[in-house]
């Protein structure tokens, strides 16, 4: 079935994609309080939503959560939000999903690291799956740890 599609692997956001995406996102919930991806609060914020592997919805939710509790987005609002958001993230999911987007992927040059895989800067949880140097999938490998992981994903 997955033959008759074209299918573009959507991988969670790295770590250094967050400081752009809190902004965005901050952005279209509260333009009046435009933040800046630059601003020390705002990196400080992304590296607390990544170590609770928050996700761009999650990201979504709790800066939503902080202008309806603070009244405003500033940068100290996107703070706040990136401590106030619960650990309730599966993260055997977004392992799961990231597995079954590269599994599903139709071409290789859609991978993101296509391009430049020794500059790529791979998740841990790749390791073994991918070839940092020439960027090949071990397909082996790949299925082996989705069939661990699926009896853990959030299904």
């Amino acid at each position: 079935m997955r033959s008759r599609f074209v299918i573009l692997p959507v991988l969670q956001p790295l770590e250094g994609d967050l400081p752009g995406i809190i902004e965005a996102t901050a952005k279209r919930i509260d333009p009046e309080y435009a933040v800046e991806a630059t601003e020390p609060k705002v990196r400080q914020a992304a590296e607390v939503f990544f170590q609770k592997g928050a996700t761009p919805r999650h990201i979504r939710t709790a800066l939503g959560n902080a202008l309806l509790l603070r009244g405003n987005l500033d940068a100290d609002a996107v703070l706040f939000a990136a401590h106030d958001l619960v650990e309730s993230i599966d993260s055997g999911s977004v392992v799961y999903s990231d597995l079954w987007a590269i599994k599903a992927c139709s071409s290789r040059s859609f991978l993101p690291w296509s391009r430049n895989p020794a500059q790529y800067p791979f998740p841990p949880h790749l390791e073994g799956i991918v070839d940092t140097a020439t960027g090949e999938v071990d397909a082996s490998e790949l299925g082996k740890r989705l069939e661990a992981l699926k009896p853990h994903a959030n299904l």
